[in-house]
Formats: C-alpha cells, structure tokens, sequence
C-alpha cells in the first residue's frame, strides 16, 4: 500500500501507474542529447574565449 493511502485513510488506494518503460528510455536519450550538447556548447564557448584574447593580444600589440 502506497505510505500517502496510509497516511489519509482512504477507503481505497489511488491507482498507482508507472511510466512506460519507452517513456523513460526517451527521457534518457532527451538527457543524453542534451549532455553531448553541454559538451559541444562548452568546446564553443572555450574556443570563442581564446579567439577572442588572440585578437585581443593583437590588438594591444598594433597599438
């Protein structure tokens, strides 16, 4: 018996439904997609900061 029937003393628990197992393995691949998509946004952004202080080294090098 589920802890929250216990607890309000209904007269019959509430139907309990679990999720399909294709739901959460679309869920998992949700999580996956978006982890590779951290990974590549972070390379991005890394490569941006160093192009970024090149230019900037070129800059105040010019001056």
């Amino acid at each position: 018996m589920p802890v929250l029937w216990l607890i309000a003393g209904a007269d019959s628990p509430d139907q309990v439904t679990t999720p399909d197992l294709s739901e959460t393995i679309k869920l998992e691949q949700k999580l996956d997609k978006a982890d590779i998509l951290v990974n590549e946004l972070s390379a991005l952004v890394s490569d941006l900061r160093g192009h970024t202080r090149r230019v900037q080294r070129d800059i105040d090098e010019s001056l």
